[in-house]
């Protein structure tokens, strides 16, 4: 087995400005935790009006992320597929950039890959 695994992230947005600097932060943390994983953050922009572009372009300064732009507003379902199909990892995580899913569950998900599970997924409990 690999020594060394690549996860990618893909996460569809609009109007996320508020939010996209602590997602990436929060993933930063938690993926920096993980020992002999390297991480790729892959955002695809649903035609946002807001300046999440642009907090973006900053970020990817110092983080390993990817901006797909669609050419128009497409929904959740297509921007997901263009990140999938951008992804270069062992395995990839689908998270809504809202931060309605905790980051912070990211290790228990990538020590089951691990272990051999194809497909990890999680339900929401409360």
């Amino acid at each position: 087995m690999k020594t060394e695994i690549l996860i990618s992230f893909v996460f569809s947005f609009r109007n996320e400005e508020e939010n996209i600097p602590e997602l990436v932060h929060r993933i930063d943390t938690v993926m920096s935790s993980i020992r002999d994983t390297q991480y790729e953050m892959i955002f695809v922009n649903d035609d946002s009006t807001d300046h999440s572009f642009d907090i973006l372009l900053k970020l990817q300064e110092n983080y390993p992320i990817i901006i797909i732009n669609m050419t128009r507003r497409f929904g959740v379902t297509p921007c997901i597929l263009a990140g999938l199909a951008q992804a270069k990892g062992d395995a990839a995580i689908y998270m809504d950039a809202d931060l309605q899913d905790p980051p912070e569950i990211i290790p228990q998900m990538i020590q089951r890959f691990k272990e051999g599970a194809e497909v990890v997924h999680t339900t929401r409990t409360h």
